[in-house]
């Protein structure tokens, strides 16, 4: 966590954890809140909390990554396995020894964008069930 990703969470929460009802807002601007932040814990305060937060990131990236690049591998190969299926039926319709000039070259072919959207989303959802309780 950076100094103002904590700040925006204190700014979000504070009123949440308020117990006085005309209690005062944390702060209105971002300088007063770094200022408040700094006058009750020492300019160290505004990291408070980054290590557990570096802690958590370590496990959740290296589950999305290797979720999101097995799955982009899994569903590339059914694709191109797809692929490959019609354009052998379509082929064997023809019946035309031309046809295997046209022969698509699938192992270069790239994941298209729809796979990776789906490996992506499968990969975060791993990651966020897997790393939050």
């Amino acid at each position: 966590k950076s100094p103002l990703s904590r700040l925006t969470i204190l700014f979000q929460v504070h009123s949440l954890v308020t117990t006085k009802e005309n209690r005062p807002k944390f702060a209105m601007r971002y300088g007063e809140g770094l200022r408040k932040i700094i006058e009750r814990g020492g300019i160290l305060s505004l990291w408070k909390g980054n290590g557990t937060c570096v802690l958590h990131r370590f496990p959740f990236s290296a589950i999305n990554f290797y979720v999101y690049e097995n799955m982009l591998s899994l569903l590339h190969e059914r694709q191109k396995e797809a692929k490959a299926a019609k354009a052998a039926a379509i082929a064997s319709l023809k019946d035309d020894s031309r046809s295997s000039d046209n022969v698509h070259d699938y192992e270069n072919d790239p994941a298209s964008a729809y796979i990776r959207l789906i490996s992506g989303a499968v990969a975060g959802c791993t990651a966020c069930v897997a790393c939050y309780p």
